[in-house]
Parts: structure tokens; C-alpha cells; sequence
């Protein structure tokens, strides 16, 4: 069974097709990267399989359940969502934000239990974060927030995550570090849907990798299927270096422009 099941998804924002009747699909265990130059579509496909934005055609199942027959405590227990935002209005201590991520498994004011208490725990281990628990999030860095809304979404535990360019404002260690997560869930046969524009962490830790161009699929498969020299000529006008290592996958490095 599909965690997540797009299929001819389409989406108008005001007078403009964002997304044209586009499928998609994420099994457990896998990780896919979602990718294309800025306006492609990739944040309006997320939010809309998660029902934040108005689709006008297509289905969306989650867990084998249609999107719209599910509660929102049902959808928060099945995917967690991780936007681009990185805003954080009130200064309340890190360890409270990233418990924020078990609220769907509580009721009311109930108390954490021990469930919660190791989610949590983990998802801040997971991020590097415990050393920041007491410091009021609004004191954090740019990275530092990035990293405790991310321990929030993982603390969620769902079946799917879905994250929206989870890797920007991280050094390269900590993304590094994020991509070896999104991995470990996969092997514990959770599924990750991740907006990426370093094509390079695409190619090593993605299993499948969408390529979306003017609000449609252009290819999908296999990093070293879609990652190529051409395509990635023709999608973002760029030249790249792309290349097999022995025992390290596929490495593609963007070297400038096109014809320049």
C-alpha cells in the first residue's frame, strides 16, 4: 500500500495552472526527492496532497485513504509536514516546540507520556538539538531554527513526512546528517517526500528523484536516469558534471550556465 497517491492532480491559483493532472506516488521505504527551478510547482504539489491548497482536479489517498475523508487528526497522524517557513513568533523553550510535534496523539491539556517523552527525545538527538532544549527558540540561528522545526516534524512520527526544502539555511554537515535520517526512516520503513534544490544530495540520497518542470512531471526514476548532463540542460539551463564513483553513487556538480 501507497503511503502517499497523487494522481492528475491539478491546481489553479488565482487565474494561473500551477500543476497539470500530475501523479506521483511514495511506498515505504523510499526516499524521493522532488525537484525543478523555482516556480516549477513543487511547494503547491505538497501543499495540495496534504489539502492546503485547492486542487480543481485528481485524487489524493493517504495510507489507502482518500485525502478527504480524513479528519485532520487522522491526516496528522499519517504525514507530517515540514514548509519552507522557518518562523517561530513565540520565544517558549525548544524542548515545548518540538512536543508541539506529538499534539495529534494527545488530547486537550493531557500531560506527555512516555511515548511522547522518547519521540521527542530522539527527534532532538536525531537533529543535534538536545543542548538547545531551555533557550527560547526565538533566540536560535537561522540554522538553529531550521534544525528544531525539523526535530518537530520527526517527532511526529508519522508513516510519511513531507518536507519542503528541508536542507536550506543547514550547513553541509547538518545536511549530510538530515539526508542520513530521511535514510534510517526509510529503513524503518517510513516514506520521505523532500523538495531539494542541491541536486548533489538528490543524486546520493534520493532512491527516485521527480523532476517537475511548468507544473508538470517531466521524468521520474532513478537519480542516474534523470540526473543527466541534457535534461539538466534543458530543465534549468545549467551545465553539470555528473559522474559514477566507485563505492560513493552519483555525483552531479552544477558548473555555470548554459552557452555562457
Amino acid at each position: 500500500m501507497s503511503l502517499l497517491d497523487v494522481q492528475n492532480l491539478s491546481v489553479r491559483l488565482g487565474r494561473t495552472d500551477v500543476l497539470h493532472s500530475v501523479s506521483i506516488t511514495i511506498a515505504p521505504g523510499e526516499v524521493v526527492g522532488l525537484i525543478g527551478p523555482n516556480g516549477a510547482g513543487k511547494t503547491t504539489l505538497m501543499r495540495a496532497a496534504l489539502g492546503l491548497a485547492p486542487r480543481t482536479g485528481g485524487d489524493v489517498a493517504i495510507s489507502g485513504e482518500a485525502l478527504d475523508s480524513l479528519t485532520p487528526g487522522e491526516r496528522a497522524r499519517r504525514v507530517a509536514w515540514l514548509p519552507q517557513e522557518r518562523e517561530i513568533a513565540w520565544p517558549i523553550a525548544v524542548r515545548r516546540l518540538v512536543a508541539l510535534g506529538r499534539a495529534p496523539y494527545r488530547t486537550g491539556f493531557e500531560a506527555l507520556s512516555a511515548e511522547d517523552q522518547r519521540a521527542i527525545m530522539q527527534a532532538m538527538e536525531q537533529t543535534g538539538v538536545t543542548h538547545l532544549a531551555d533557550r527560547p527558540a526565538t533566540a536560535l540561528s537561522g540554522g538553529e531554527r531550521a534544525r528544531v522545526l525539523i526535530a518537530r516534524a520527526l517527532a511526529q512520527a508519522a508513516p510519511l513526512l513531507l518536507a519542503d526544502e528541508p536542507t536550506a539555511g543547514l550547513d553541509p554537515g547538518h545536511q549530510i546528517d538530515l539526508m542520513q535520517t530521511f535514510r534510517g526512516m526509510a529503513g524503518n520503513g517510513q516514506g520521505v517526500l523532500a523538495s531539494l534544490h542541491d541536486l548533489g544530495l538528490a543524486a546520493r540520497w534520493c532512491d527516485r528523484v521527480v523532476l517537475l518542470y511548468a507544473g508538470r512531471i517531466v521524468v521520474e526514476g532513478a537519480p542516474s536516469e534523470v540526473l543527466t548532463p541534457d535534461r539538466l540542460r534543458a530543465v534549468y539551463g545549467i551545465e553539470a558534471l555528473v559522474r559514477t564513483d566507485d563505492g560513493q553513487g552519483l555525483t552531479v556538480l552544477p558548473v555555470g550556465r548554459s552557452g555562457v
